[in-house]
C-alpha cells in the first residue's frame, strides 16, 4: 500500500524513512474500518457489517472497550500504543485520515522515537519492539529528573545479588 510520509529535513535534506509499511487487512477488516470514523469505534459499524463478526457481535453485546475497532483523530493525542496496533479490533490504531492501520513507523513516532531509528527482524518483531518499549522521550525526562548518586537497591535480601551491579 503506498503510503506518503514526510522525507524532507527543515534544511531541505532528504532522508529514507524505515518501517513505513501499513500491515495487511483483511477484506472484512477493510469494510470495518472504512465504516467508522475519526475518533469512532465499534459503535459505529453498522450492523450488515457487525453482522459478519462474531467478535465484533460481541462487543456490541456486552458493550465494549470504547477504544476496540478505533480510529485515530489528528487533533487529539493518541491512546497507548500496545504491541497489537496492526489489528483494528485490539484498539484505536485505524489511520485518521486513510482506510488502514498505522505503520511501524507512525507508532514509533506516537512514542517519541526519532524517524532515524530502525527497527529490525520480522513485522511481528518489530511490532512488540514499538508496542513494548518505554516512549524514548518520557525514559529521558525521567532520567534527567533522579538525582546524580541516587540507586535503588532493587535485589537487597538477595544474597548479595546486587553487590556486581554498584
Amino acid at each position: 500500500m503506498a503510503i506518503e510520509l514526510e522525507t524532507e529535513t527543515a534544511d531541505g535534506d532528504d532522508f529514507v524513512v524505515y518501517n513505513h509499511v501499513a500491515p495487511p487487512l483483511s477484506e472484512l477488516d477493510m469494510q470495518v474500518i472504512k465504516s467508522v470514523p475519526p475518533g469512532g469505534n465499534w459503535a459505529d459499524i453498522p450492523l450488515s457489517i457487525a453482522q459478519k463478526s462474531k467478535r465484533i457481535m460481541q462487543i456490541r453485546k456486552s458493550g465494549g472497550r470504547t477504544t476496540y475497532y478505533g480510529r485515530l483523530r489528528n487533533d487529539l493525542p493518541s491512546y497507548t500504543v500496545s504491541t497489537y496496533f496492526y489489528r483494528p479490533g485490539n484498539g484505536s490504531f485505524v489511520h485518521p485520515e486513510q482506510d488502514r492501520m498505522i505503520s511501524v513507523r507512525e507508532a514509533a513516532r506516537l512514542q517519541s522515537f526519532f524517524d532515524e531509528h530502525r527497527f529490525l527482524g520480522p513485522a511481528s518483531s518489530q511490532y512488540k519492539q514499538v508496542g513494548n518499549a518505554v516512549p524514548p522521550l518520557l525514559g529521558r525526562a525521567v532520567g534527567v529528573t533522579i538525582p546524580s548518586g541516587f540507586a535503588v537497591d532493587l535485589f537487597c535480601g538477595a544474597g548479595g545479588l546486587s553487590h556486581g551491579l554498584r
